[in-house]
């Protein structure tokens, strides 16, 4: 896709920006000005990926983020986690691993499930981690593809002006 100014969007598993007929590169020396004054106008295909990541961040939702510090994982992949043959290897996983089998066979409350989480709140974190792990790569996919078509969206956007 062309855009004004010379830039190309290259969409691609990472999007990338390549500029042609660009000015000086980044490694130009300083020129004692004060950088209010010489700092050059920000190119059409960076302001395109910083404000479409900005915008993609925003509108994920907790089950698609990939930051770990606001994403969620589904009970279902931590219960396959923790059921699993090779994660349970230590003592304290084993005993999460029965008592979340008990629980979910016997269909236990809420409140249950919450105390064991207490009580095994390591391993469960663990877990949770694992789980987080595992599914990040489609989660890194789904932002990916929320950028290019925001970076095409607006590209279009910028052309038609």
């Amino acid at each position: 896709m062309r855009m004004r100014y010379g830039a190309t969007v290259v969409l691609g598993a990472a999007v990338a920006v390549a500029l042609t007929g660009c000015g000086e590169g980044p490694h130009t020396p300083p020129t004692g000005k004060s950088s209010a004054a010489s700092a050059a106008p920000e190119d059409i295909g960076a302001v395109l990926v910083r404000e479409c990541g900005q915008i993609a961040d925003a509108a994920m939702d907790p089950s698609n983020a990939t930051n770990d510090s606001v994403a969620t994982v589904r009970h279902g992949e931590i219960m396959a986690v923790i059921t699993k043959e090779t994660w349970a290897i230590t003592p304290p996983r084993k005993e999460l691993r029965d008592a979340a089998q008990r629980a979910e066979r016997n269909y236990k409350t809420r409140e249950f499930i919450d105390t064991i989480k207490e009580k095994h709140e390591e391993e469960y974190s663990a877990a949770w981690r694992e789980a987080f792990e595992k599914d990040l790569t489609r989660r890194k996919e789904f932002r990916d593809k929320m950028i290019r078509e925001c970076v095409w969206r607006r590209g279009t956007k910028a052309d038609t002006r």
